[in-house]
């Protein structure tokens, strides 16, 4: 009995360690592509504030599975999320996949990620392969 609390507590705590290191809701599924499935690539997003005032570091990072994880050019386009036409935000990135992983961070003025002018702004990424790989991030919301 004391070796299965054991053994269930340390379950308890993986579980408690990966949700904390990737929430549920930050998955984004993906739109199209050849080849992986919406359980084994995914993308993400995080804008947060730089260490130079007025700017905020814009990162895209993400795995891609299956025939598509060679390494391979990425890209990324910044969108706004509004109801009836997502605007394009001019923001864009680019690097390389290792094993299929990749990790994209660049530096932007407030304006490029304050997309409303009056209430929260939404963000989200564009990303793509050459190889045919194309998926949204999740949307993050904020007043930059």
């Amino acid at each position: 009995m004391v070796m299965r609390r054991g053994l269930l507590a340390a379950g308890v705590a993986v579980l408690g360690v990966v949700g904390v290191a990737v929430p549920a809701s930050a998955v984004a599924p993906l739109t199209s592509g050849i080849g992986p499935s919406p359980d084994t690539s995914q993308v993400f997003l995080f804008v947060g504030p730089s260490s130079v005032s007025g700017r905020y570091t814009v990162t895209v990072t993400g795995h891609i599975a299956g025939p598509l994880s060679v390494s391979t050019l990425v890209t990324f386009e910044l969108f706004g999320d509004d109801p009836i036409y997502d605007d394009v935000l001019g923001v864009t990135g680019s690097g390389t996949t290792q094993n299929g992983s990749f990790h994209i961070s660049t530096d932007v003025p407030r304006s490029a990620v304050n997309e409303d002018l009056i209430g929260s702004d939404e963000v989200y990424a564009h990303v793509t392969t050459l190889l045919g790989f194309s998926a949204n991030t999740n949307v993050v919301s904020g007043s930059f």
